[in-house]
């Protein structure tokens, strides 16, 4: 929460990192690899950023154009936050879990 942005060059994850997910929640602007699964969870502008995997031209890119977003960077992170705890809730998975369960007896 002491930072503004989060940056993962990762060039593999599966489903999504951990770490991406703790700074979402947190709502910082989270620029990540479009490695794996990242693209569920990221759409490009709107709710965080990301660069293709390997490629430091396109970090390079994306870091500037982050860089231009700054006055953005609040909504930006609430959208991250609002994927992340819409996608990802302990609460809401549990609960489909539970379903599911029901539906086996």
């Amino acid at each position: 929460s002491q930072s503004d942005i989060y940056i993962s060059a990762s060039k593999s994850d599966a489903g999504i990192a951990a770490s991406t997910a703790e700074c979402m929640a947190c709502n910082l602007v989270c620029l990540i690899s479009d490695s794996g699964e990242n693209s569920n969870w990221i759409c490009d502008g709107e709710n965080g950023f990301m660069f293709e995997t390997g490629n430091v031209d396109s970090l390079i890119n994306k870091l500037h154009q982050v860089s231009q977003n700054r006055c953005n960077f609040n909504i930006i992170g609430v959208k991250g936050s609002n994927t992340i705890n819409s996608k990802n809730n302990y609460l809401i998975e549990m609960e489909k879990i539970d379903n599911l369960y029901k539906e086996l007896r």
